[in-house]
């Protein structure tokens, strides 16, 4: 999570294709883990420019290791 006075640097913005090799799946199976719902929602930079933040991808990868 970033806090007030955090550096953004260390809370990259990563695209689709960042995220498919982070997590080492096929681009399928990321579409079916959004279509569930459970997997963080993207910012909308720009009309079809998504990103989701690093942190968020950290948290989430946590949350289903403990469940």
């Amino acid at each position: 999570m970033v806090h007030d006075g955090d550096n953004l640097s260390d809370d990259p913005l990563l695209d689709q294709k960042q995220i498919i090799a982070y997590l080492g799946m096929s681009r399928t199976q990321f579409w079916r883990i959004r279509r569930t719902g459970d997997f963080p929602s993207p910012l909308q930079l720009t009309q079809g420019i998504r990103r989701w933040r690093r942190s968020q991808l950290v948290q989430w990868l946590h949350a289903k290791r403990c469940s």
